[in-house]
């Protein structure tokens, strides 16, 4: 097992995709606060319906807080209105990306195409 998945966490990582694009609907999205070295972010928090994902420490199936670029993604397509997502689907795909110097694993957001 990788040690990454042995880790308390709450929030979905890359690691919890492996190495596939997940195709999720949301459920929910609500207003969350997270704290990393101390500095305090408010994010949107994207709740998934029947995803999978595993649980959380507090019993909770794992969530996304969504970063700005994830966020811009879903916006285009079905609005600024967090309301308007519910019930959308989205691809979630495991990628990296340059932070403050060093490359690190992320989740990005993709639509799912129309056909």
């Amino acid at each position: 097992m990788d040690y990454r998945l042995l880790f308390d966490d709450d929030w979905l990582k890359a690691i919890h995709l492996g190495s596939k694009e997940r195709r999720v609907k949301i459920e929910k999205v609500e207003q969350g606060q997270l704290e990393n070295k101390g500095k305090k972010t408010r994010k949107p928090v994207i709740v998934f319906a029947e995803a999978g994902f595993p649980k959380g420490s507090d019993g909770k199936q794992l969530r996304l807080a969504a970063n700005k670029t994830n966020a811009k993604v879903i916006a285009r397509a079905y609005g600024n209105d967090t309301a308007d997502w519910i019930g959308r689907e989205i691809i979630l795909y495991p990628t990296q990306t340059d932070m403050a110097g060093d490359t690190v694993d992320c989740i990005r957001v993709k639509l799912v195409a129309v056909k």
